[in-house]
């Protein structure tokens, strides 16, 4: 029933109803009908505002977590750069040793660059090594012996090193500007300018020739001389001087050891008198008493027994060629050692062929030796500019350097 009717009809009703219509109960009642919509209007208001925060929240923590995964990378890109430019070139050297060992041989000694001169043990090996000096003066070879009195020769000499590290370039990522508001640029051109017409009369055209004109007279050119070429000489090997006369033992051994020279393509040697005084100063002191052995002036030394050769000694081999033939054979001229690593081995031949040495001066004695219980002749000579250089392989045949010698 509509209230309409109700209300129309409200004179038919009994009193009863008519109180209970219009009591506080029924007043109460339709009030709260009406608060409920609103309520209910309301809340759909509340939940659609909850709705919209929570997926703003949503969105704002997304966006926190995706910056926070980027700057992470980030980092770990450029730890990684920063480790890849860290490192370390080891180096190495080469070291080598030398030892005083006494190498056998027919007629051959040597001795430590570190011992003294005067060393009873170098005097007792040039004595104790069996048929030293009876079997080279009995069988016409020469006995030998060298000595450094520099520091042992480094028989390895290693390569440099250069090791190159490749350092990454790091770079650093440009900062996204998602999300933030950009200005457009200003322009900033200059609005063009009309420059005021200027008007000038044409020019008129140059009247045209009615002859041709007359060409210069060509001068005759004369190409350039060119200045004359400097003719270079071609390389010619050291020559050894002439053969000296006489019964001379250092002219033989200046000589021979230059021949020597020569043929690796090597410069001469020529004679120290005031270094061969002192030499011949130790020879006369006749350390054969003591088994002989190296000492005297300090230097790049050569020991060896010789024979007397009398008017003849430019025609017969002599110290000079005994150092280097028993030991030329035994150098490495690649690596500029001796083949075995060790200095000993060819001392004799790298103290003559030396690059550097210019100059000689040796001295010489007969005495009596009691380790082999009989007279007998040394010969010292030291050499003077000694670089360590390289030795160079030869340039003619040995045969032909050994002909040299005695031509």
């Amino acid at each position: 029933m509509s209230t309409t009717e109700t209300d129309g009809n409200a004179a038919d009703l009994p009193p009863a109803m008519d109180t209970f219509r219009n009591s506080e109960i029924v007043i109460m009642e339709e009030s709260d009908a009406k608060n409920t919509n609103a309520y209910i209007d309301a809340f759909q208001r509340r939940r659609k505002t909850r709705i919209v925060a929570i997926a703003a929240g949503a969105l704002l923590v997304l966006g926190v977590a995706v910056a926070v995964i980027l700057g992470a990378d980030n980092a770990a890109g450029n730890a990684n750069t920063s480790s890849d430019q860290s490192g370390s070139v080891p180096a190495d050297a080469a070291v080598s040793t030398n030892n005083g060992t006494i190498v056998g041989g027919i007629a051959t000694y040597f001795t430590h660059p570190t011992l003294p001169p005067d060393n009873s043990t170098a005097a007792m090996e040039h004595g104790n090594n069996p048929g030293s000096v009876d079997d080279s003066l009995s069988n016409g070879e020469q006995q030998t012996d060298s000595k450094s009195a520099d520091s042992s020769i480094d028989a390895s000499r290693p390569p440099p090193s250069t090791t190159s590290l490749d350092n990454p370039i790091s770079t650093t990522p440009t900062p996204s500007s998602a999300g933030v508001k950009t200005t457009p640029p200003v322009s900033t051109a200059v609005p063009p300018t009309t420059s005021p017409v200027v008007t000038s009369s044409p020019t008129p055209a140059p009247p045209r020739p009615t002859a041709a004109p007359t060409p210069p007279p060509v001068q005759p050119t004369t190409p350039p001389t060119p200045p004359p070429t400097p003719s270079t000489p071609s390389p010619s090997q050291p020559t050894p001087p002439p053969p000296p006369t006489g019964n001379d033992l250092k002219a033989q051994i200046v000589r021979q050891t230059s021949i020597i020279r020569a043929g690796h393509g090597l410069g001469p040697v020529r004679w120290n008198q005031d270094l061969a005084v002192k030499m011949q100063t130790w020879a006369d002191s006749c350390p054969q008493r003591f088994g002989g052995g190296h000492g005297g002036p300090a230097g790049n030394q050569n020991l060896a027994g010789f024979a007397e050769c009398g008017n003849n000694c430019m025609h017969v081999p002599g110290p000079a060629q005994t150092w280097w033939e028993s030991e030329e054979e035994l150098w490495d001229y690649d690596t500029n050692q001796s083949k075995d690593g060790n200095w000993v081995t060819t001392g004799h031949f790298q103290n003559s062929l030396d690059p550097g040495v210019t100059e000689i001066a040796c001295g010489w004695s007969t005495c009596f030796n009691p380790n082999v219980n009989k007279q007998d002749s040394l010969v010292w000579c030291n050499y003077l500019g000694a670089n360590n250089g390289r030795i160079p392989r030869p340039k003619i045949s040995k045969a032909q350097i050994k002909a040299n010698l005695i031509a």
